[in-house]
């Protein structure tokens, strides 16, 4: 791992990333914080590659909503983001730097972490037919499926 100034950049491989997409992928339904790592690359996707944690958090509720868990298993999950978050790391897939951030309440900038993915090319190419991020975007715009009469 190489380090510049505060920044911390993993030395991988286009390759070593995307098998290491395709293994928490396949890990998703093994346990809580696989589920959490997976859901958090969607929300990358869904917010083209980066976005401040409470952004981030929004959007894996909208998931967790689309998917229809119960609160309970919400809950768990939202426990687990933290350890969903070290395993992105770990991966090289995700970055996460505690930065000042603007707020209209606020008179100074508050520090929140900010996220983003070392590789959106690559999350977009292998989410693109992703059933939870497609209906995600499809509620999210307001669209209905009409009723049959």
């Amino acid at each position: 791992m190489l380090e510049y100034s505060s920044v911390h950049f993993n030395v991988m491989s286009v390759a070593d990333r995307e098998s290491a997409v395709k293994d928490i992928l396949g890990r998703e339904n093994s346990g809580p914080e696989f589920m959490v790592a997976a859901d958090i690359m969607r929300a990358m996707v869904i917010l083209y590659g980066a976005g401040w944690e409470s952004d981030v958090l929004d959007v894996l509720s909208g998931l967790w909503t689309v998917k229809n868990l119960p609160m309970d298993k919400m809950g768990e999950l939202h426990e687990k983001f933290q350890d969903g978050v070290k395993i992105l790391e770990k991966a090289g897939i995700i970055t996460v730097q505690t930065i000042p951030r603007a707020y209209l309440e606020e008179a100074k900038p508050v520090n929140e972490k900010f996220y983003k993915t070392s590789d959106l090319t690559m999350l977009m190419r292998l989410f693109a037919a992703d059933r939870y991020i497609d209906k995600y975007r499809f509620e999210m715009t307001g669209w209905v499926i009409p009723r049959r009469e």
